[in-house]
């Protein structure tokens, strides 16, 4: 089912507010590009060089690079959806990021009708202090976030079309926080 224009402007709005904690969408970025829209088939994007993972988003920032990755396109019922989250410092210098809780990323799924079905963070709990996390120069750091293809309920999802926002809740002044990547789609069948 597509969604209007402006009902979806509205929805994805609200969706990055709760993806960011309530706070706007970061310079240059709109809330047009950060949440699900309706999935209808999947193609494969193959991603240059790397022979492990298939379906690939990413943003820079500067010498930073984000990319979140997952190994498959079509992954059969009840086996796990392993993504991962890796951080780049092309850069000469170290770069700090702050947060706001132990919490480092997230990862929000949604279906092919744009409903959220399981999120990385529910249900777990974080230390509620202040932390930051350095990565050297030409450093990298990498989250791995494995998904059992079970809804926030516990149920087993229907085979369809599937969306991964991953998101990295670092802040770095002056540019703000956190980096929302570009939509990682696979097929559960």
């Amino acid at each position: 089912m597509r969604r209007s224009g402006l009902m979806r402007g509205a929805v994805l709005a609200a969706a990055f507010a709760v993806i960011a904690g309530g706070a706007a969408a970061p310079p240059g970025r709109t809330a047009e590009t950060l949440a699900c829209v309706p999935l209808e088939r999947i193609e494969p994007v193959p991603v240059a060089g790397d022979r492990h993972y298939h379906r690939s988003g990413g943003a820079t920032d500067g010498p930073l690079v984000y990319s979140a990755a997952v190994r498959e396109e079509i992954f059969p019922r009840r086996t796990p959806v392993d993504m991962s989250l890796t951080v780049r410092n092309a850069g000469p210098a170290a770069v700090v990021w702050s947060f706001a809780t132990a919490q480092r990323f997230d990862a929000i799924l949604y279906d092919d009708d744009c409903r959220e079905i399981w999120r990385w963070s529910r249900g777990r709990m974080f230390a509620q202090a202040a932390g930051s996390l350095t990565i050297a120069p030409r450093g990298i750091i990498t989250y791995r976030i494995r998904w059992d293809q079970r809804d926030q309920a516990g149920r087993q999802v229907r085979p369809g079309a599937y969306e991964a926002r991953v998101v990295f809740l670092g802040r770095r002044p002056p540019h703000g926080g956190p980096v929302v990547l570009s939509p990682l789609e696979f097929a559960v069948r």
